[in-house]
Parts: C-alpha cells; sequence; structure tokens
C-alpha cells in the first residue's frame, strides 16, 4: 500500500472525469490518501 498525496490548484473548483476516475482507482486499490486542505482542487477532492 503506498501513501499518496492529492492537492491541486485553489483556482480549480470542479475536478475534470479523468481526474476523478483516477482518484477512484487509487482508493479502490486501497492506498492511503492524504488530500491538501486548501478551498479549490483540494477541497473538491
Amino acid at each position: 500500500m503506498a501513501m499518496i498525496f492529492l492537492g491541486g490548484s485553489r483556482d480549480i473548483f470542479e475536478l475534470p472525469v479523468p481526474a476523478i476516475e483516477r482518484i477512484g482507482g487509487i482508493v479502490a486499490a486501497e492506498h492511503g490518501v492524504l488530500i491538501g486542505d486548501a478551498p479549490g482542487a483540494d477541497a473538491e477532492m
């Protein structure tokens, strides 16, 4: 199991479908996930 950090721009307020699918694959593979706490992409994840 890997620990994966997800974070992104504060200017992004809607994740594109490919990003959502990739995050779904990470979760399905049961990797650990750390998500940033900034507004924008972090909050959308």
